[in-house]
C-alpha cells in the first residue's frame, strides 16, 4: 500500500509542476493537499529528487533534470568515466575533469551524447576537460552525479 500512495503521490507532484508550475516546496505542499494529498516537506524533498527535480534559482522554479536519456548512451558514459576519468572538481559553474592520456575527447563526446540538461558545453583536450554548467545549477550536484556513476573507480579524487 505504501509504495502504491508514494506512486501516486509522485505522478501527483511531476503532473504539477509540469502543468501548473510551482516556485516553492510549501507552493507544492499547498497544490497536492487541494487534490487530498498530505505529506510533510522532507518526504516531498525526497520524492523530487527522485524524480529528478532541481529548483533553478534565476526561472524561480522546479525543472526535470534528467531528460529520458537513452539507456546505451548512459550506460557509455558510465563505462567512460570509469574507465578513463582520473578526477573530477568544480569551481563555481565549471567542473575540470581529468583523463589518462588521449581520452579527454572521448569523454567529453560521452558527456555531449547524453546531453544533460545541467551542462551547456564541455571543451576537451588530450587529458582534461572543460565542462560549463548552467546557470543556476549546482556544478556540485554534477560532479556528485559523476561521481557516483564512477564510484567502482578505484583511487579517484
Amino acid at each position: 500500500k505504501r509504495s502504491f500512495m508514494k506512486e501516486q503521490r509522485q505522478k501527483a507532484i511531476k503532473s504539477i509542476i509540469e502543468n501548473k508550475g510551482v516556485k516553492t516546496q510549501q507552493d507544492l505542499l499547498e497544490e497536492l493537499k487541494k487534490i487530498g494529498i498530505e505529506t510533510t516537506q522532507a518526504t516531498l524533498s525526497r520524492d523530487l529528487e527522485e524524480l529528478g527535480f532541481d529548483k533553478i534559482k534565476n526561472q524561480g522554479g522546479y525543472i526535470l533534470s534528467k531528460e529520458d536519456i537513452p539507456v546505451d548512451k548512459l550506460n557509455h558514459l558510465e563505462q567512460m568515466l570509469k574507465n578513463f576519468v582520473r578526477s573530477v572538481n568544480e569551481s563555481e559553474n565549471v567542473i575540470v575533469i581529468k583523463t589518462s592520456a588521449g581520452n579527454a575527447q572521448g569523454v567529453a563526446l560521452a558527456i555531449d551524447e547524453v546531453g544533460l540538461s545541467e551542462i551547456i558545453g564541455t571543451v576537451a583536450g588530450d587529458d582534461t576537460i572543460i565542462t560549463i554548467v548552467a546557470s543556476g545549477i549546482s556544478a556540485k550536484k554534477v560532479v556528485k552525479k559523476f561521481r557516483k556513476m564512477m564510484e567502482q573507480n578505484v583511487g579517484v579524487e
